[in-house]
Parts: C-alpha cells; sequence; structure tokens
C-alpha cells in the first residue's frame, strides 16, 4: 500500500503488512527517492536498488542512508534506518523482530512535502483523502484499499508476496471480543494490562495506549521500546 506520495520531492514510501488475529502490523518498508528504493524487511534485512544488504552508508538519489543498531539485553536487538533529507526531513524505519515501524518528520523546508498523499492522510488537512485528490473517506477500510498499488503505480518491493492487484487485500476481522482476546493474549504470551503500562511508562502520553495495546497483542513487552527515541 502507499504510505506517502510527494510529486514535488520525486518522494515515494510503501509498506507491506500481515494480519495476525484480530490485528496487523507493517512487515516491510519501501522508500523511492528520484530513481533509487531502499527495501527494509523483517530481522533487519534490507536491500537497495535490488542488492541485498549493501554496506551502508550509502545514498538514495544523494541523501544519505544511515543504520545503526541497538541492544536492549536478550533477544532484544533494534535496528533503525535513517534517510536524511536535510531540510526537508527525515525518514525513520526501526526493526524489531519481524516488526516494523516508519515515520515520516517535515523539516525547515516544508514546501516539497506540499500536496503529499497516501496512507497518512492529506499533507495540508490529514483528511482521508482518495487517489482523485479530491474524495474524503469515513472508512478506514476502504481507504486502504483505495492505496493498494495498483498498475498505474508499480510495487517497489523486489518480489512480490501475497495478494497483487487487481486481486484486493486481504481485510482484517473484526475485533475479538474481551474472552476470545484473553485467548489470543495468552497464545501469544499473556501480557497483562498492568505490566504493559508499566513498560509504556516512557512512552510519551499521547501514544501510550497504543503502545499498552501492542505489547498486550503481540505478548512481548520489548515492543514499548519501539516508540523510544534512538
Amino acid at each position: 500500500m502507499v504510505l506517502a506520495r510527494s510529486e514535488k520531492l520525486g518522494f515515494e514510501a510503501q509498506i507491506r503488512t500481515k494480519i495476525r488475529h484480530d490485528w496487523s502490523f507493517i512487515s516491510g518498508a519501501a522508500v523511492k527517492i528520484g530513481n533509487d528504493v531502499l527495501e527494509v524487511g523483517t530481522k533487519g534485512t534490507y536491500y537497495i536498488n535490488g542488492v541485498k544488504n549493501p554496506e551502508l552508508p550509502a545514498t538514495l538519489s544523494g541523501y544519505p542512508v544511515l543504520f545503526k543498531f541497538f541492544d536492549h539485553g536478550p533477544n532484544k536487538r533494534f535496528d533503525r534506518f535513517l534517510i536524511d533529507l536535510g531540510e526537508t526531513g527525515e525518514v525513520m524505519i526501526k526493526v524489531y523482530g519481524e516488526f516494523l515501524s516508519i515515520a515520516i518528520t517535515r523539516g525547515e523546508k516544508t514546501e516539497k512535502w506540499q500536496g503529499a498523499v497516501g496512507l497518512m492522510g492529506s499533507y495540508e488537512t490529514g483528511e482521508l483523502v482518495g487517489r482523485d485528490g479530491e474524495s474524503v473517506f469515513l472508512d478506514t477500510n476502504l481507504f486502504g484499499v483505495e492505496w493498494q498499488v495498483n498498475d498505474d503505480q508499480p510495487p517497489l518491493f523486489h518480489d512480490a508476496v501475497g495478494p497483487q492487484f487487481p486481486i484486493m487485500c486481504n481485510l482484517p476481522r473484526g475485533k475479538a471480543n474481551d474472552h476470545r482476546r484473553r485467548r489470543l493474549m495468552d497464545a501469544d504470551g499473556g501480557i497483562s494490562y498492568a505490566e504493559a503500562e508499566r513498560a509504556c511508562q516512557s512512552v510519551p502520553p499521547a501514544a501510550r495506549e497504543s503502545c499498552i495495546y501492542d505489547a498486550t497483542a503481540t505478548g512481548n513487552l520489548a515492543m514499548a521500546d519501539m516508540g523510544l527515541d534512538f
């Protein structure tokens, strides 16, 4: 799916997701600037222009790609890929095992982001605007289908995984009731709300509930560290 696209910057970010139980997560990210593409997958595997794990730092159309890993203890390695766009901002991809997060930060020069669209919404308004630049979606499932990569917008990933256009993406199931969610949590490790709340104390308040949900849903308290600055 198209996460964000800026024609002025010559920039596009696409993501892949996987469904587990009644939730989904980002399992891959690909960023294109000009004619160069960085792909990042699970466990920190990456490609630049189809070449697996080339030496870093490297560049995408002149923009530096920096890499750093952080060891937070046994089985808690986090990888970070940073694309430095200078005064335009930066793109940060974090990896923990099979989970990825991707953040796009604006810099001082924001004019190149004007008109940007995708799953992140309209740059100007934040509304869930469709491909025509006018339609505004209220249903997030339909909005996701709207931004599935199609024939007019080729995939940035070097390999094809899962449903490919014109086959529609798999849609999530309904949320589990409390009893079923408890069984799913037990299957993934049984992290309690109180344990997750303690682990997420250092996360900014606006993102704390999301952090708690991630930790309890995955059964992994280390998910709390994904939201920290490193």
